[in-house]
């Protein structure tokens, strides 16, 4: 009884497939065979975003988070972090990733040792991260991380520069 019930739906969803119009003629091999042009914004995002920045904002959990990434021109990206808890219990990372621009979004992948010297990227979703870029001047930049919407914002510091000590 159940069946007799189900089957006019399945039967109706089964062949609502075979009443697809024709498809239109593919242009993919005239579209793969154009060099799209350089995006202007790409291309201005890139330039001012090299170079060494300095973050330091509150943690959500009392504590402090300390972070200073370096934009390698060949999209090498290094970060130290130094997070505090409201404790003053310190953790010092330095992660070694990947970083580009697609538009008006910054994106990252952790890397991870495959010997000595040697890096590969991981493939996990969570390595991958997408940020909006918010704003970007030459000595401010303001992101948002498109996962969890926090927001950064960092400043352009000299290459020699390090993380303070906590006082």
């Amino acid at each position: 009884m159940k069946f007799a019930v189900i089957f006019p739906f399945l039967a109706v969803f089964a062949l609502s497939g075979c009443n697809t119009p024709p498809s239109a003629p593919s242009h993919v091999p005239t579209l793969a065979a154009r060099k799209p042009a350089p995006s202007l914004r790409v291309e201005a995002h890139w330039q001012k975003i090299v170079g060494k920045w300095y973050g330091d904002q509150p943690t959500s959990d009392g504590g402090r988070k300390r972070w200073c990434p370096t934009y390698g021109t060949n999209g090498d990206l290094a970060i130290e972090f130094i997070i505090s808890d409201r404790k003053g219990e310190i953790t010092v990372t330095r992660n070694n990733c990947l970083w580009g621009v697609c538009g008006d979004f910054l994106i990252t992948t952790a890397l991870r040792p495959d010997g000595p010297g040697k890096w590969s990227l991981r493939p996990e979703p969570y390595a991958w991260s997408v940020y909006e870029i918010i704003q970007l001047d030459d000595s401010e930049f303001r992101y948002r991380s498109v996962d969890t919407g926090d927001e950064y914002v960092v400043h352009r510091v000299a290459d020699g520069f390090e993380i303070p000590a906590l006082h």
